[in-house]
């Protein structure tokens, strides 16, 4: 399509004469609150001891790389603490499912003095899972948490809550560990948030990436 009107130049001296032009804004629309802070962190308990294990197994400046996937934006994202700049990663906005393995490995060539770790689920893992063997190939030790509810867990909830049939959310997923072994890395199956703890130690002197399947916690 062909611009009304286009505008070249210099963004900050283009933008700013731009303001200008159009003068003062009108009124500013309130801004619509989400979810408060309390809630979301209420909601977050029931990921808690996993969090809590995952910080405990983790150097205090190792990065966690998260994906879109509930034990991340509820569960970290309220529960882990983050003690210095560039540890929390998370892909803000837009869905993006499968973003945390592949960034995790792009952290660990960035950052090779820095322990990195994935925190996901299974149905995010599943868009990029392939990157495993990337992870083989460079040897960078990578526990990758996947923490399994058999599907897209959110949108599953969001249809129940609205009586809604769930369509198209429960998934066969692979056995991840197994899958990572294929791979060429290694996989473990965690029951409980210290055996977790005690995979992710494990993991973090383990070349190669390190799958760590956890079942979803209830309740």
């Amino acid at each position: 399509p062909t611009a009304a009107h286009p505008l070249a130049g210099d963004a900050a001296t283009t933008l700013a004469r731009l303001r200008r032009a159009i003068g003062p804004r009108g009124a500013v629309r309130p801004r619509r609150e989400g979810t408060p802070r309390s809630a979301v962190t209420a909601y977050g308990r029931r990921w808690r001891p996993l969090i809590e294990a995952l910080r405990a197994a983790l150097p205090e400046d190792a990065v966690l790389v998260n994906d879109s996937a509930q034990v991340c934006y509820f569960g970290a994202l309220t529960g882990f603490a983050v003690e210095q700049p560039s540890q929390f990663l998370y892909p803000t906005g837009f869905g993006t499912l499968g973003y945390a393995l592949p960034a995790a490995i792009g952290a660990g060539i960035a950052a090779p003095e820095r322990p990195v770790a994935v925190l996901t689920g299974d149905g995010g893992l599943q868009f990029t899972v392939n990157e495993l063997a990337t992870a083989v190939e460079l040897g960078l030790p990578l526990p990758v948490v996947v923490v399994n509810n058999g599907g897209y867990g959110m949108i599953r909830q969001e249809m129940t809550e609205r009586g809604c049939p769930p369509v198209g959310v429960d998934l066969h997923g692979p056995d991840f560990p197994a899958l990572s072994r294929a791979y060429g890395g290694a996989g473990v199956h965690a029951t409980s948030p210290a055996e977790l703890r005690s995979a992710v130690a494990q993991a973090l002197i383990t070349p190669g990436p390190t799958v760590i399947e956890v079942p979803e916690p209830t309740g």
